[in-house]
C-alpha cells in the first residue's frame, strides 16, 4: 500500500495546483482551464481501463510502465506548462498514466490478501487518500518555499520516480525470496537449478543454463546455500 501512497501523491501533487499552474503559467481563461480538464479526465477513463487490461498479463509491468510515463510527462509539463497546446497534450498522456497505476495497485494487493478482498480494497482507498493529502502537502510546501509551479511538476515527477523505484525494489525482494524458497524445497535439481538461477539474475533462465546448472546440482544430497549457488551461478555463465 505504500506504493499507493506515492504513486497517488505523485498525481495529486501537481493536479491540486493544475488550474494556478494553467491560469498563471500558460494564460489559460477558464474556459480553456475547463477543456483541459476534461482532457485529463478522458485520459483518466482511458488509463483505468488500459490499466486493467494490462495488468491482467502483467501487474509490475504495467506499473513500471505508468510509473516511468508518469516521471516523464510531468517533467516535461514543467517546460510545456508554459504553452497551451503542449500543456493539453502533456495533461491528457499525465491522465492516462495517473490512473493506468490505479488498477493493478488494487490487484496487486488484492493478490497479497485473498482472505480479506473487501478489507484490502478499503485499506487501499485509505492509502489512496493519503496520497491525496501527501501529494498536496509537497506542492504547496514547494509553492511556499517561493520554487514557482514548473518545480511543483519536478516534485511530482520526483514522487512518481520515488514510487518506481520503491517497485523494482519490491520486485527484487519477492523474487529473491520466492527464489530462495524454491532451492530449498524444489523436489528435484531441475527446479532448484531455474530457481537458483532465476532468483541471481533477475530473468528467466535459458534452458542451457539450467541444465548446466541441475548436472552440477545433480551429485547433491543437500538444499544449496546462498553462497554455493551464488558460486554456482558464475561458474555456470
Amino acid at each position: 500500500m505504500g506504493l499507493t501512497v506515492i504513486g497517488a501523491s505523485a498525481m495529486f501533487t501537481v493536479f491540486t495546483y493544475i488550474v494556478p499552474i494553467l491560469t498563471t503559467q500558460a494564460g489559460a481563461s477558464a474556459p480553456v482551464v475547463t477543456v483541459l480538464l476534461v482532457l485529463y479526465g478522458v485520459g483518466l477513463t482511458i488509463g483505468n481501463w488500459a490499466g486493467g487490461r494490462f495488468g491482467d498479463r502483467s501487474v509490475d509491468g504495467t506499473l513500471v510502465a505508468a510509473l516511468l510515463g508518469m516521471m516523464v510527462l510531468l517533467a516535461s509539463l514543467s517546460i510545456g506548462m508554459r504553452w497551451v497546446a503542449p500543456a493539453a497534450v502533456l495533461i491528457f498522456l499525465w491522465g492516462v498514466t495517473s490512473f493506468a497505476v490505479m488498477s493493478p495497485l488494487q490487484m496487486r494487493v488484492m493478490e497479497k490478501a485473498p482472505a480479506a478482498p473487501n478489507l484490502t480494497s478499503a485499506l487501499n482507498i485509505g492509502a489512496f487518500n493519503l496520497g491525496n493529502a501527501l501529494g498536496a502537502a509537497i506542492g504547496g510546501g514547494v509553492i511556499s518555499a517561493g520554487l514557482g509551479y514548473p518545480a511543483v511538476s519536478i516534485a511530482g515527477a520526483g514522487m512518481a520516480g520515488a514510487g518506481l523505484v520503491m517497485l523494482l525494489v519490491l520486485r527484487q525482494r519477492a523474487h529473491a525470496d520466492y527464489g530462495r524458497r524454491m532451492i530449498l524445497c524444489a523436489p528435484d535439481q531441475t527446479v532448484q537449478a531455474h530457481a537458483m538461477l532465476k532468483m541471481l539474475s533477475g530473468v528467466e533462465p535459458s534452458r542451457r543454463w539450467a541444465e548446466r546448472a541441475a548436472v552440477m546440482l545433480a551429485s547433491r544430497r543437500k538444499p544449496i546455500s546462498s553462497n554455493e549457488a551464488l558460486c554456482l551461478y558464475c561458474s555456470v555463465i
